[in-house]
């Protein structure tokens, strides 16, 4: 009879219930980390073609520098 006065009490508590998982916080959260995500990924995009158009430039000056005087090999 005490177990199930206890039992009754857990169950009013709610602390021997399971309970479910806030869905809709869960699914907001992983809509920002992934629109994180992508920012970062964005930005790292932007610096890699950044990268390339000046890695393409500065090849173009070198192949015009050798063009005009060859290097001294």
């Amino acid at each position: 009879m005490a177990e199930e006065q206890q039992g009754e009490q857990q169950g009013q508590d709610g602390a021997g219930e399971a309970q479910e998982p806030d869905y809709k916080a869960l699914y907001e959260q992983a809509k920002a980390e992934n629109e994180r995500v992508k920012a970062e990924s964005r930005k790292w995009e932007k610096r890699s073609k950044a990268n390339l158009d000046a890695a393409r430039q500065a090849e173009s000056t070198v192949e015009r520098r050798d063009e005009i005087s060859p290097p001294f090999d």
